[in-house]
């Protein structure tokens, strides 16, 4: 996952340093002067390279149990007199670096204003974390657990496809160089997500038990970034900023006979800070 940020990271510059390269400043100007990017008038089309670093947002409550008589979360049943603390999570505590690919489609209104539209595919791989912590000893599936020992998780890879649309305005018209804000607002579907939880004390475990269920939400983004005109058809640039997605839809059907614990997955929104790579062919 770090060699595809490198690479990343490494895509921008080379294309921003290379392109422009190969032709002289004087024929380099002259074609930027007959084609800027955005054109009046004229589509553009992108190829989108990014991550994102999550800032905000809650992936999973926390919630505090206090079992009574017996519970069931998934295959297990908590019982005797047990309690446990689910502490809260953060998308980067449960998953790995996400990577995203995507496409724009981009109209130019005037030669420093666009509009635009755009699909992305975003992947993560889970990482294991703590679920549940034993606060007072019971058993689990009638084996007794000890006070202070971690019931682990493991949530489903994250996958996610989404489409948004919005607006860029680029400051110093006629520049190869062009700083742009931008604003957008989208819809992302989520894939269904599962969680095994593992007492690897006792070895007891419950596999693919429901925790989030095929989800569609809402994004709403702000961006800054810069276009760097390479060519009369070609241009490079990087964007950042802050991208808002709202709650997932709680899936409960696999937990029972709980009170708080149910609330654990009452949330999945997320604030970001993506960092994309890209580069706008012209047409």
């Amino acid at each position: 996952m770090r060699n595809q940020q490198n690479n990343l990271i490494a895509f921008a510059f080379i294309a921003a340093i290379w392109i422009p390269g190969q032709t002289s400043a004087a024929d380099l100007e002259n074609a930027i002067a007959m084609r800027d990017v955005p054109t009046k008038g004229k589509f553009s089309v992108a190829r989108v390279l990014g991550t994102d670093f999550d800032v905000g947002g809650n992936w999973a409550e926390s919630a505090t149990e206090t079992v009574a008589g017996a519970i069931n979360i998934g295959s297990s049943t908590y019982a005797d007199g047990i309690a446990f603390t689910a502490p809260s999570q953060d998308f980067a505590d449960v998953y790995n670096q996400p990577s995203s690919i995507g496409a724009n489609v981009s109209y130019g209104l005037t030669s420093t204003a666009e509009v635009f539209g755009g699909v992305h595919y975003t992947s993560a791989s889970s990482n294991e974390f703590d679920a549940i912590n034993i606060d007072t000893a019971g058993t689990i599936n009638g084996t007794a657990v000890a006070v202070n020992t971690v019931v682990t998780g493991k949530l489903d890879n994250y996958s996610e496809y989404g489409i948004d649309g919005g607006y860029r305005q680029f400051f110093r018209p006629g520049k190869q160089f062009r700083p742009y804000v931008s604003g957008s607002v989208g819809l992302k579907q989520v894939d269904e997500i599962n969680i095994n939880l593992l007492h690897k004390a006792t070895a007891i475990r419950a596999d693919d038990i429901r925790f989030y269920d095929s989800s569609l939400t809402y994004t709403l983004a702000l961006g800054l970034g810069f276009r760097f005109d390479a060519g009369p058809n070609i241009a490079v640039g990087m964007e950042t900023g802050l991208k808002y997605a709202g709650d997932l839809d709680e899936g409960d059907g696999d937990i029972s006979g709980v009170r708080s614990f149910t609330d654990t997955n009452n949330s999945g929104d997320k604030l970001d800070v993506p960092i994309m790579a890209r580069i706008d062919i012209v047409f």
